[in-house]
């Protein structure tokens, strides 16, 4: 839930990146972003630790179709808020976790400044 000046002032339908231009047509990281930044301007959230609602998905669901695709954009968006809003660390920790995950998943070494770079990092 937001309030609605939170939604105007921190809903971004496009995330500099120099490899996705199509966060705006499936939201998969502005709703992230929506979160963080919503967050980040208030000194203490809350945390409820039981499901409100649930997600349903079924094989022709875009989420379900495209879930690799759409887990490299919310990616990228964790990136550029730790590069805008965070230190270096945390960011070295998140790229070296989304590495590891990437190797992990093609069973195959990647160059990590390569994936670095794939997200705007050098």
């Amino acid at each position: 839930m937001f309030r609605i000046n939170d939604l105007y002032k921190n809903l971004i339908t496009q995330i500099p990146s120099p490899s996705f231009n199509d966060f705006a047509a499936h939201g998969a990281g502005p709703d992230l972003l929506l979160y963080l930044l919503t967050a980040i301007t208030y000194p203490k959230i809350a945390f409820i630790n039981e499901p409100l609602c649930f997600f349903r998905g079924h094989e022709s669901s875009f989420t379900i179709q495209y879930h690799k695709e759409l887990v490299s954009r919310y990616f990228q968006a964790k990136v550029w808020f730790a590069l805008n809003y965070q230190s270096a660390a945390p960011l070295e920790v998140l790229l070296f976790r989304g590495w590891y995950s990437a190797c992990k998943e093609s069973k195959k070494y990647l160059s990590f400044r390569k994936f670095c770079a794939q997200y705007g990092v050098n």
